[in-house]
This record gives structure tokens, sequence and C-alpha cells, in this order.
């Protein structure tokens, strides 16, 4: 939902579209079941302004999914999505 690059006032004048009425039409067909999946998901979440419970059940971040213990570091190494579809793609 988050676009880099679009231009707020063209999509508006074009689509009329604010983000309010864009979040409440999202909030109207997403299931309370819903399962969200992506990468660094809890973001998006997070800039919707989505509850848990609320407006969607759960969350898969892909993120956390590919991530690797490095023992040097003694912490996560998370990847990109390039490099994850690099790589098992």
């Amino acid at each position: 939902m988050c676009v880099v690059g679009v231009n707020i006032p063209f999509q508006l004048d074009t689509f009329g579209q604010t983000e309010s009425a864009a979040l409440d039409m999202l909030r109207q067909v997403l299931p309370p079941n819903a399962v969200l999946v992506g990468m660094n998901i809890r973001m998006d979440i997070e800039w919707l302004g989505l509850v848990e419970g609320r407006d969607y059940a759960a969350c898969i971040d892909l993120a956390d999914l590919f991530r690797v213990y490095n023992l040097e570091k003694r912490s996560f190494t998370y990847f990109s999505l390039d490099h994850v579809v690099g790589v098992i793609g």
C-alpha cells in the first residue's frame, strides 16, 4: 500500500481516493480472520493502523522466517527480499 514515488495529488485528482477512504475500504474488505504475510509486515501494519484481533487474526513476517543466527555477532542476520528470492528462487 505504501508505494515510493507515488504523486499523491495526482492520484487524488485522477482516482479520487483519500488515505482515510482507502483505509476504510481496506477494513471493510479485510476479514477479521485474515493472515497478513509480507516482508517486515509489522511496519506496514503499523503504518496502516491495523489492530491484531480486530482488523486481522495474525501476521507472518517473512523477514523472521528467513533470518539466520550469526554466531560471531551473537545476533540474527536479516536478508532483503531480493536476496531471499535470488537464493531460493
